[in-house]
C-alpha cells in the first residue's frame, strides 16, 4: 500500500511539471503589422502571430477595400476591446472590427497551417483575399451577426512567400469583446495532429467522466443511499460537458448547427453547478470538518448564478463570470483545508480522496488562472490530472465506501 501512494505522489508531481515542458523557445513577434519568420524554422514549433497588428474599429474591411479603411491604428493581438483605446478614449465590448497583418515567410518551409481559436463571438478570416474560416456569421448588428465558437484549423496555401491575414470580428452578445487568444501557426502536419490529439483528450476524458458519473449513480439508486455519492456523480456526469464544450468546443465541431445561446449555457451552468455540487459533495463527506455558513453561502451563491444563467441574456450573466471565478480561490484553499484535515486524523479513505480532490484542485486553479491569463495549462497536463482524479476517486470509493456507507446510521444510533 505505501508503495502504491509513492507511485501516486510522483505521478502527481509529474502532472505538475508538465506545466513547465509547455514554455515556447522566444518567438517573432509582428511590428506595425508585420510578422518576420524568414529566419524561423516553422518545423520545429508552433509560432504564435501575436505583437501590433493593424486595427480598423466599428469597420468591416474587406480584402479589397482594404486601401480606403479609415481610422487605422494598431492594436496588441490578443486583446479585448474593452481594454483598448483609441483617440484616448475605451472601447466597448460590443461592436465590430478588422485586424490585418502580413506574414514575411521563409523560401524553404514545409506545408503551414493556422491553428484559430475562438473569438468573442464571430469572426471571418480572409488568407490573401480569400475566405478561408468563419465562426457563426460577422456584422455590424445583432440581427445581421450570427454567434458560433469553435477551434479550427486550416492549410495555408503552399506558393506564396508572403501571407497577408484579415480578421473581421463582431460582437453583440458578451460581455467580452475581441479576440483573446492567439492564432498559431505551424506545420501542418504537427498542428492538425497536435488539434486531433487534443480532441482525443477531451472525448476520452469526457467518456471517463461521464461513465463515472453514471456507475455512481447506480451506485446511489441501487446502494445504500448516502448523498455524497448522489452530489459526486452529478459533479461527474455535468462536468464531463466540459471536456468537449470548452477550450476546443469539439461538440460544436461536431454539430456545426449547435445554437450558440443555449451551449454557451450549458457552458456556464456546466462550472457552477459543478462547484454546486462538489461543495455538497465535500459537505456531506467531511461534514465535521466544514464551516456550514461558508459551505452554503457558496452553495447559495451558486443556485442564485445558476438561476441567472438561464433567466437573463446573455450580456448580462456572462459579466459576472469574472467575480465568481474570483471568489473560488477562497473556496479552493478551504477545501485544501478540509481534506487535509481529514486525512491528519486519518478518516478511512481520507488519503485517497485527499489525492484525488488535490487534484481537482488544481485543475480548478489552473482554469482560473487561465481565463484571468496568469496561467496557462497544456491540455496533455489536463488530461493527465482529470485520469488521476478519476482514479483516485474510484479507489477511495472502493477501499472506503463500506464503512463510508454505514456512518449515518452509526450517527443515528449514537444521537
Amino acid at each position: 500500500m505505501k508503495k502504491f501512494r509513492n507511485i501516486l505522489c510522483i505521478v502527481y508531481a509529474f502532472i505538475i511539471t508538465c506545466e513547465c515542458a509547455t514554455a515556447q523557445a522566444q518567438q517573432a513577434i509582428a511590428q506595425k503589422g508585420v510578422i518576420d519568420l524568414r529566419n524561423q524554422d516553422l518545423s520545429l514549433q508552433q509560432i504564435s502571430l501575436k505583437g501590433e497588428w493593424f486595427f480598423f474599429w466599428n469597420q468591416l474591411i474587406m480584402p479589397a477595400e482594404e486601401a480606403t479603411g479609415k481610422n487605422q491604428s494598431f492594436t496588441s493581438f490578443p486583446s479585448l476591446w474593452q481594454d483598448e483605446k483609441i483617440n484616448g478614449k475605451s472601447l466597448p465590448s460590443q461592436g465590430f472590427a478588422t485586424y490585418k497583418v502580413t506574414i514575411l515567410l521563409p523560401k524553404k518551409r514545409p506545408m503551414l497551417a493556422l491553428e484559430i481559436p475562438d473569438t468573442y463571438c464571430s469572426y471571418e478570416l480572409f488568407v490573401n483575399g480569400q475566405l478561408a474560416a468563419t465562426n457563426g456569421k460577422v456584422g455590424k448588428t445583432a440581427e445581421e451577426s450570427t454567434p458560433f465558437w469553435v477551434t479550427r484549423v486550416i492549410q495555408l496555401p503552399d506558393n506564396p512567400d508572403t501571407v497577408s491575414l484579415m480578421l473581421q470580428v463582431s460582437n453583440f452578445w458578451h460581455a467580452k469583446g475581441g479576440v483573446y487568444r492567439d492564432i498559431s501557426l505551424g506545420q501542418y502536419d504537427k498542428v492538425f495532429i497536435k488539434h486531433q490529439q487534443s480532441v482525443a483528450y477531451g472525448l476520452v476524458l469526457a467518456g471517463c467522466l461521464l461513465m463515472g458519473g453514471l456507475f455512481f449513480l447506480g451506485l446511489y439508486l441501487f446502494g445504500r443511499k448516502d448523498k455524497a455519492i448522489l452530489f459526486f456523480s452529478l459533479f461527474c456526469i455535468l462536468y464531463s460537458y466540459r471536456m468537449i464544450g470548452t477550450d476546443l468546443y469539439v461538440l460544436h465541431y461536431l454539430f456545426q448547427d449547435l445554437n450558440w445561446f443555449v451551449t454557451i449555457r450549458f457552458e456556464y451552468l456546466s462550472i457552477v453547478l459543478s462547484v454546486c455540487f462538489f461543495a455538497l459533495y465535500t459537505t456531506h463527506l467531511y461534514s465535521e470538518y466544514c464551516h456550514m455558513f461558508l459551505m452554503k453561502v457558496l452553495v447559495g451563491s451558486c443556485i442564485l448564478y445558476a438561476i441567472t444563467i438561464v433567466a437573463s441574456p446573455t450580456t448580462f450573466f456572462t459579466r459576472f463570470m469574472p467575480f465568481f471565478l474570483g471568489s473560488m480561490f477562497i473556496y479552493i484553499c478551504y477545501a485544501c483545508y478540509i481534506y487535509i484535515r481529514a486525512a491528519l486524523d486519518r478518516r478511512i479513505g481520507s488519503l485517497y480522496a485527499l489525492l484525488s480532490s488535490i487534484v481537482l484542485i488544481v485543475i480548478f486553479l489552473f482554469a482560473n488562472l487561465n481565463y484571468f491569463e496568469v496561467a496557462l495549462h497544456s491540455r496533455q497536463s489536463f488530461f493527465l490530472r482529470t485520469s488521476v482524479f478519476s482514479f483516485c476517486n474510484r479507489w477511495h470509493y472502493h477501499n472506503g465506501l463500506p464503512i463510508h456507507s454505514s456512518l449515518p446510521l452509526c450517527r443515528h444510533n449514537k444521537g
